[in-house]
């Protein structure tokens, strides 16, 4: 079976772990590189550490379109791989992970908030921000939208924030971050920086697993998350502590072997794992 998997600089550890463990007696891997250019490309190299991709590694896909149809399964481990998820979709080609849907929820943080407050799980406090057509737009749980400038924002952020990998302290790093951040995702929030235990746990099969100690409470969590947000294979999802409260701090949809510790607790091997989770994305 041919097997394609789509990934991009965020993912390289995750994919070398993955094709590491797979049973290649059943499965002709096929690694796929998306650039940052996203262009599509063959990767011709190692994968037997993770590293940065080189230039000599990889060979440029002409077609991407012909190239995907000839996968029998696709394992999309790319930063927001809805787009991609629907595509496959289109092509009818199976995949592996979360579906379209799921993906559509946790990207959208308006509409993972009104889920999660229905289900009774705290999201960590923040401001959504869109910015469309040049301009900056606060949006409300109701979905109407607010015009604000970086000085509206400034003044009701509580600093310090989190914006994906870094803190905000004042007006002069927001500047900067919002800067950045407009040229690749047009959804942003801002979330208040909680100094806090974080958790980190894996669900597969209704099963939830943590490295860490972790009580029955937080795995009826990890599983209402996991159902609300219409998941069918393995996710991972953490939270924070603070004061014996839980926020919702990330969700991982897509299959992530790049922490493998954390998968100990299925108390199987790895490559097993691995071959239930790709089994799943079979049509």
């Amino acid at each position: 079976m041919k097997l394609g998997i789509v990934f991009d600089n965020d993912a390289v550890l995750n994919a070398f772990n993955i094709i590491k463990y797979l049973n290649k007696k059943k499965y002709d891997v096929y690694p796929i590189y998306v650039g940052e250019d996203n262009e599509w490309y063959e990767y011709l190299g190692e994968t037997k550490k993770s590293g940065e991709i080189l230039a000599e590694n990889i060979k440029s896909i002409n077609n991407v379109f012909k190239y995907i149809k000839n996968m029998d399964l696709v394992l999309p481990l790319v930063t927001n791989s809805g787009n991609l998820i629907g595509l496959l979709n289109i092509l009818n080609i199976s995949y592996v992970g979360a579906s379209a849907l799921s993906n559509l929820i946790c990207n959208d943080k308006v509409y993972l908030a009104k889920i999660l407050r229905d289900i009774g799980v705290n999201l960590i406090p923040g401001v959504f921000i869109k910015y469309i057509n040049g301009v900056f737009y606060q949006v409300n749980f109701d979905y109407s939208l607010k015009e604000v400038t970086v000085l509206d924002i400034d003044g009701i952020l509580d600093y310090p924030v989190w914006l994906r990998d870094h803190i905000i302290n004042n007006q002069d790093e927001l500047n900067v971050s919002l800067y950045e951040e407009k040229q690749k995702n047009t959804n942003i929030y801002l979330e208040k920086y909680l100094a806090a235990e974080k958790i980190k746990c894996a669900v597969f099969n209704n099963q939830v697993v943590s490295k860490q100690k972790i009580d029955d409470n937080i795995k009826a969590i990890a599983l209402k998350v996991y159902h609300a947000i219409n998941a069918n294979n393995l996710i991972k999802v953490s939270f924070l502590k603070v004061d014996n409260k839980l926020y919702l701090d990330k969700i991982i949809v897509v299959p992530d072997f790049s922490d493998l510790e954390i998968l100990e607790g299925f108390d199987i091997s790895y490559s097993e794992l691995l071959d239930m989770v790709l089994e799943k994305g079979k049509k």
